[in-house]
């Protein structure tokens, strides 16, 4: 556990990734019995919406006092204001991106940069939650012991998997560049083993391709690092590790600025402790140089 954990009820819940990780907070430092429950609704956090006190219970096999502690716990009143709470997320995700582009017609400039504004903050406070940068820093630990990384991700997350892949091969030996060649994802993942690791990178929609990489990996037995919206993501299955990066705003698109920190994360907390990563990075960029690939 690092550091430095604050209390929950200084958070503003008002997110899904809000919430979750709230919640994945009390999973860590609670007792045992409400580190478990608070697991399964991580695992299944749209139940909370549909679901009475008792009902919510029985689904978990724990006892009501629970489901209210819980609830309390996380800063709540009571349960019943968790349900809303929750029922309010699900209905702001389930957008589709053409609604969520109507939404943005015929809003004043001043109004919709404050909006994005307050998201970029929101998404930045919740990323660097103690829970989430506890889960960067194993994967980073994960990430150096592997013989092969592998990255994958397709359409707009594809410049998330590209910088990734990109800026950790000039420190790492072990990085293998992301596939954007049509066919490249199974010719990687048909070399790797247990000895290796996948970076699979995707939200809501999920991308078929990458949700094929992960299945493909963990039939080959190599671990997965689930860089994604939810807990529920199809990514998230058998993974060795899930970060969970919030996409809050009303872009027509979801955001991708917190998918970008959390790479950045993984790649410093690489970098702070590989002794070569200095020298090896300075071989690359003199290589550049020495090509003419940069024009001082």
């Amino acid at each position: 556990m690092l550091e430095g954990v604050v209390v929950l009820r200084e958070y503003k819940l008002e997110t899904e990734a809000q919430i979750k990780a709230a919640i994945k907070v009390l999973e860590v430092n609670s007792p045992p019995v409400l580190s478990e429950f608070a697991k399964w609704c991580l695992e299944n956090y749209s139940e909370i919406a549909f679901q009475s006190v008792r009902a919510l219970a029985d689904l978990a096999g724990v006892n009501a006092n629970t489901v209210v502690r819980f609830s309390k716990e996380l800063g709540f009143s009571g349960y019943e204001d968790l349900r809303q709470s929750v029922q309010c997320t699900l209905r702001i995700k389930h957008n589709t991106y053409s609604k969520r582009a109507g939404a943005l017609k015929n809003r004043a400039y001043s109004d919709l940069f404050s909006d994005l504004q307050k998201s970029y903050a929101t998404n930045s406070e919740t990323l660097f939650q103690s829970s989430t940068l506890e889960t960067i820093i194993q994967s980073a630990k994960s990430i150096r012991n592997a013989q092969n990384v592998y990255t994958v991700g397709v359409r707009s997350s594809y410049s998330v998997a590209h910088y990734f892949s990109y800026v950790g091969a000039m420190a790492f030996s072990n990085f293998v560049k992301a596939p954007a060649e049509p066919g490249a994802i199974m010719d990687q993942l048909a070399k790797a083993d247990e000895n290796d690791i996948l970076i699979a990178i995707s939200f809501s929609y999920y991308s078929s391709e990458v949700v094929r990489a992960t299945e493909i990996a963990r039939a080959k037995r190599t671990k997965v690092i689930a860089i994604t919206d939810s807990y529920r993501s199809p990514l998230a299955i058998d993974a060795a590790h899930v970060i969970e990066f919030p996409l809050e705003g009303p872009q027509y698109m979801p955001s991708l600025s917190a998918a970008f920190m959390t790479v950045e994360l993984i790649l410093a907390a690489l970098a702070s402790h590989a002794p070569d990563a200095s020298q090896n990075i300075a071989d690359f960029e003199e290589q550049i140089l020495n090509y003419g690939g940069y024009v001082a």
